[in-house]
């Protein structure tokens, strides 16, 4: 019997933009972006096996993910040796899952800052 694996349509964009200037006599460098990410992925499943032939299924999920990310970063040339690096990131993320099992099914929205 073959393996059918489940279908995944993956799909993302980044896209960012860097600028160049001098602060206080200093070579300095600004990025800023966005990272955009949609996973629809038809089958996550957990089986019995045997030899690598599927038994039984303990469950199966279906899981929808969508991701937006926003960040900024600041680089400063202190010499010749020595930069300083800082940033900031932004991500939000929303989780469908549909369960076989019941009490696995949720939707999630997730948002975190570093």
């Amino acid at each position: 019997m073959p393996l059918c694996a489940g279908l995944a349509l993956l799909s993302g964009l980044a896209a960012s933009q860097a600028r160049s200037f001098q602060l206080g006599g200093r070579d300095t460098v600004v990025s800023y972006g966005i990272d955009l990410r949609r996973d629809d992925i038809a089958e996550v499943g957990l089986y019995d096996t045997f030899r690598r032939v599927r038994l039984d299924t303990v469950r199966s999920d279906g899981v929808k993910l969508d991701a937006l990310g926003l960040w900024s970063q600041a680089e400063v040339q202190l010499d010749a040796r020595w930069r300083a690096v800082g940033g900031l990131r932004w991500d939000r993320r929303h989780a469908d899952v549909v369960s076989s099992v019941a009490a696995n099914s949720a939707w999630l929205n997730d948002t975190d800052s570093c």
